[in-house]
């Protein structure tokens, strides 16, 4: 709730108006937020926020780990640090996607780690005969996928 005083030419307080707004759903909604961000902090797998450019604008502790860059020393630079030089048609490839608006399927693709390996990499997920696996290859616990999402449950 907010209250105001409403002062006279004589700087009195003649009267106040109080304000009060339900504010239920912004804090469930800000509560979701916060929820879906500590899902991603403390993921293990790499989840790279980038800007329709190639920007890194974020970088998780599970991208921390695979790359071995520390957030702050990515943060602002080219995703193409990460793509060897034969593959930096598929940055404008994925971006493309995004822009027109179009779901970018699972693909596996080579990108380089801080030391210059090369290294696999699974994006995001891919499903292997029962199991989902990460972009590490690890098998996942089973989850339940939403109707018509191509899955079945428990898999």
């Amino acid at each position: 709730m907010t209250i105001t005083p409403i002062r006279d030419s004589c700087v009195d307080i003649v009267r106040y108006i109080a304000l009060k707004q339900d504010v239920t759903e912004r804090r469930a909604a800000e509560e979701s937020q916060r929820l879906l961000a500590a899902i991603v902090v403390s993921s293990d797998d790499a989840t790279i926020g980038k800007t329709l450019d190639g920007t890194i604008q974020s970088w998780n502790n599970g991208a921390e780990a695979i790359y071995g860059y520390h957030a702050h020393e990515v943060i602002g630079k080219s995703i193409l640090i990460l793509l060897p030089l034969g593959r930096h048609d598929e940055l404008t490839d994925i971006l493309g996607n995004v822009m027109a608006g179009e779901s970018r399927s699972h693909f596996e693709t080579i990108r380089l780690t801080k030391e210059g390996l090369e290294s696999m990499f699974r994006s995001p997920f891919l499903r292997s005969g029962t199991t989902w696996e990460s972009s590490w290859g690890r098998p996942l616990p089973p989850v339940t996928l939403p109707k018509g999402s191509g899955g079945a449950s428990g898999t």
